[in-house]
């Protein structure tokens, strides 16, 4: 289940497989069920942070990927990082799935009503199925500006 682990911390116009001392973010990626997961930890914020995980999907979504990204690890998170997060999701919300479990974030999500136009999903597990066809059916958003995946 957890093939291909990679640590990655970089910045723009380094290698993704350097790491780099200075920088915030760091992500981790696993292949699980032929989906790719990041999983971020540290601080997203404006600068090569929020670069970083907007290049990286970028890049993976051109080589067809399919990712969810969990934030449940991120230290902090200001405004830069929460328009990179709505970013991820206006990519191809169809292969880009968030999760969140943390109060904290999930709280800031709530304040400032990411929540009700993204769907954040509790765990990896439940994210990698919804991209691998094993998960939840899909109908229109309440908002009507796409599907949102609903529970069974």
């Amino acid at each position: 289940m957890l093939a291909d682990l990679t640590t990655l911390a970089w910045r723009k116009g380094s290698s993704p497989m350097n790491r780099v001392k200075n920088m915030t973010l760091n992500m981790v990626s696993y292949i699980s069920d032929n989906v790719t997961v990041l999983r971020c930890s540290g601080r997203l914020v404006l600068g090569e942070d929020a670069d970083a995980l907007r290049e990286r999907a970028k890049k993976l979504l051109v080589e067809g990927h399919r990712i969810v990204v969990n934030l449940t690890e991120l230290e902090h998170i200001d405004s830069v990082g929460l328009a990179t997060v709505a970013g991820l999701h206006r990519l191809d919300n169809s292969r880009i799935k968030l999760v969140c479990s943390s109060v904290h974030l999930t709280g800031l999500l709530r304040r400032t009503r990411l929540d009700t136009v993204i769907r954040f999903y509790e765990t990896e597990d439940e994210a990698v199925a919804v991209l691998s066809g094993h998960g939840a059916l899909l109908s229109p958003s309440p908002a009507g500006d796409g599907p949102v995946e609903l529970r069974h």
